[in-house]
């Protein structure tokens, strides 16, 4: 957010967190008033999602997680003025918005923590060498792992905060509609899961 350089690898990191974070709810197709028949164009069922105390959400099927690393390309002193085309470059990962303003070129290298790569992407602006473009892979192809660990410790963290916050929800929900906070908490909820509970009406249906 501070805008601190190399804004494509946070925005990449930043998306698949939450792609891998998110969770589907579970939806129910109610029908509705009976007047269409199998067959008819009209249809009356009615989606209605479920709130995840009832069921639970479903997270999306990702297969892989690519991360993104970007460097700099900045060549040397010495080369900038040569006509030769063998110029030494130096790469610099996740340049930093300063570094931005001086680099030549950019080369994106994303993959997955399987080293499998997704996405190659070379700005230009300098000569990149096929040693130096391999010498590039191999940092980003550490650097992709270090940050796939990390992900997804924040991940699982994440996730068991979201798990307690819905227990915690369930359980101040069940006591209201109950009205009495002294029944134990898994006999109020014993029969929790086999209520159909439309976020609109259930204060209504768990009176019913």
């Amino acid at each position: 957010m501070d805008a601190g350089g190399n804004v494509l690898d946070a925005c990449v990191l930043a998306a698949m967190a939450v792609l891998r974070h998110y969770r589907k709810p579970q939806v129910d197709l109610s029908v509705g008033d009976g007047s269409a028949y199998q067959g008819s164009e009209t249809n009356d069922s009615i989606p209605t999602m479920i709130p995840s105390i009832v069921k639970e959400a479903t997270p999306l099927p990702l297969h892989h997680t690519p991360l993104s690393i970007s460097f700099g390309l900045i060549p040397a002193d010495d080369a900038v003025n040569s006509t030769s085309s063998t110029w030494v470059v130096a790469s610099l990962i996740d340049p930093t918005d300063r570094e931005e303003l001086v680099q030549s070129g950019s080369l994106t290298i994303a993959m997955n923590i399987h080293s499998e790569v997704c996405l190659l992407d070379y700005g230009g602006g300098c000569e990149l060498t096929p040693n130096k473009l391999r010498e590039c892979w191999k940092v980003a192809e550490t650097s992709v792992r270090s940050l796939c660990q990390m992900l997804e410790t924040a991940l699982t963290k994440a996730d068991e905060q979201a798990k307690k916050e819905r227990l915690q929800r369930l359980q101040r929900k069940t006591q209201v509609n109950t009205g009495n906070p002294n029944i134990p908490f898994l006999q109020q909820t014993e029969n929790y899961d086999e209520m159909e509970i439309d976020s609109n009406f259930d204060e209504a249906k768990l009176h019913q």
